[in-house]
């Protein structure tokens, strides 16, 4: 009866059906976080490639993150690299002069993700349906690196975000330490613009996805139940 769909979009993909922009459902405790607020510039950056980690992002931090750091002399960077790549980022982490160090946090995984998001002032990631759904529930503005392969589904994924002014898109193949290096930058050196993308997340965000599909499923299990009657 319907189809409870992630994006807009979708709907123009499936002609005759029902389609409801729910959102995707994420989990109550990320729903229940309050975000940090934004304050004058960009100082804390989350980078993560999901859970096992995306060497491409690795690589292209691990090349950019002490020029970010000694050029930006409060940017703190919070990276979850998965562990794969886990020793030769922590072989990297260790090459900081102490005075960088101090403000790059690595390790293969968080088990509270959603804080780190929360407190986070942009993420760099790839373009999965839920994180994309937690960052914009939390108005976190995003720079996407979407997962190249898999039918390409992560561009699709990122596409309405970058639209709507919530992300900034680096394709796989440019994330390089130097591109990287650019779009932190470009963001630190023009608040408004950061800003800007962190009030078009938010606008975007469907925090209340869950429930309006256990809505859909309440009517149509009424729906049901009137037709057998």
């Amino acid at each position: 009866r319907f189809v409870a769909a992630s994006f807009a979009e979708t709907a123009g993909l499936l002609p005759g059906a029902r389609v409801v922009h729910t959102g995707n459902p994420i989990r109550r405790e990320v729903r229940a976080l309050v975000p940090a607020q934004l304050n004058d510039e960009l100082r804390n950056v989350l980078i993560t490639g999901g859970s096992q980690g995306a060497r491409r992002i690795n690589n292209a931090v691990r090349g950019c993150a002490r020029e970010l750091l000694e050029r930006h002399g409060d940017l703190r960077i919070v990276h979850q690299c998965g562990k794969l790549d886990w020793d030769s980022v922590r072989t990297a982490a260790a090459g900081l002069p102490p005075a960088l160090a101090s403000r790059y946090h690595a390790a293969p995984f968080f088990d509270d993700i959603g804080n780190r998001i929360a407190e986070s002032d942009l993420v760099l990631m790839r373009a999965g349906g839920s994180s994309l759904a937690e960052c914009t529930a939390l108005g976190r503005p995003m720079i996407l690196v979407p997962y190249p392969h898999a039918g390409g589904h992560q561009r699709y994924n990122a596409a309405p975000y970058v639209r709507g002014g919530a992300a900034a898109l680096i394709d796989d193949a440019e994330c390089t330490p130097q591109r990287v290096e650019a779009e932190v930058s470009r963001l630190r050196e023009h608040p408004e613009q950061w800003r800007a993308m962190a009030a078009a997340s938010l606008a975007m965000g469907r925090p209340d996805a869950a429930a309006a599909v256990v809505e859909l499923i309440a009517e149509a299990s009424h729906d049901t139940s009137r037709t057998a009657a």
